[in-house]
């Protein structure tokens, strides 16, 4: 069966400017203690924009309405701009320089000189720390076509060689079906008092 996206969604790098409607996202979506705070959120917006993705649904302005009568409403308008977007989906992450998810990579640096702590630009492996799907649009394919197009982009742009995350028992299948090897519990304990496992994907590109 194609897994299809609903109309008129689109998916974009993260900015600054979503900081809000992520916080509301992640929010809905995880349980207070693993909801990522709006300080995390911001951080990784301005250290690595380009590593968090978002998938929006958004509402059209047709500037050049069809004037002729209603056959000409079955194509489509030649000019429309964006008039809102509501974001449904998210991924955020950071750069890390261990293969595997650590509790550090997933925290803010204290100071430039914080080698354990935050985005790393010279690591090799990106460290995915949320994806998220609004629960209004759950169920509808749009976390693994997300997840898809990220590990697409990853690759295809050379950032990294292989992409890290941690799952509870209960998420880590999906993170399988796409590819994932699962490498059983893992070190990091954060939240506290949930198991976690380690999840990677190694990829390949030119």
């Amino acid at each position: 069966m194609t897994k299809t996206l609903p109309p008129h969604s689109a998916i974009r790098p993260l900015a600054v400017e979503d900081v809000d409607a992520i916080v509301e996202v992640s929010d809905k979506a995880f349980p207070p203690d693993q909801s990522a705070t709006r300080e995390k959120v911001l951080y990784r917006l301005k250290a690595c924009p380009e590593l968090c993705l978002g998938l929006f649904i958004r509402s059209y302005d047709p500037k050049d309405k069809a004037k002729n009568g209603d056959e000409d409403d079955q194509l489509p308008h030649p000019t429309t701009s964006v008039i809102s977007e509501k974001l449904v989906a998210v991924i955020l992450a950071t750069k890390m320089r261990s293969d595997l998810v650590t509790k550090g990579s997933m925290g803010i640096p204290e100071g430039p000189d914080d080698e354990e702590n935050g985005h790393k630009e010279d690591g090799n492996t990106v460290g995915v720390h949320a994806v998220c799907v609004d629960p209004e649009y759950q169920g509808k394919s749009i976390g693994s076509i997300l997840m898809n197009d990220y590990v697409q982009r990853i690759s295809t742009n050379g950032v990294a060689s292989r992409i890290a995350l941690i799952a509870t028992d209960d998420n880590a299948p999906f993170y399988e079906k796409l590819g994932f090897t699962n490498q059983g519990e893992s070190d990091c304990k954060y939240p506290p008092g949930v198991v976690w496992n380690d999840l990677y994907i190694d990829l390949s590109y030119n």
